[in-house]
């Protein structure tokens, strides 16, 4: 399954990969493209009243389109 998720506004918010520390942070009109199998978390910003997100589940059959987002 690959993941993405889309940030619609910008704030102090970040996704955390928990196994390596890496941070996505929420960035407007950012779109990240991940393994879902990657442990991750969300955190709750502290500079605006809402964080906005959209989260898709992807499941893909096309096995190079999957190596793509496992780099």
């Amino acid at each position: 399954m690959i993941v993405s998720l889309y940030s619609i506004n910008d704030n102090n918010g970040y996704t955390l990969f928990t196994d390596t520390g890496e941070k996505a942070y929420s960035k407007r009109n950012r779109i990240v493209f991940f393994n879902g199998d990657i442990k991750h978390q969300s955190t709750v910003q502290t500079d605006t009243n809402v964080r906005l997100n959209i989260n898709f589940n992807y499941i893909v059959e096309d096995k190079e389109f999957e190596k793509l987002c496992n780099k």
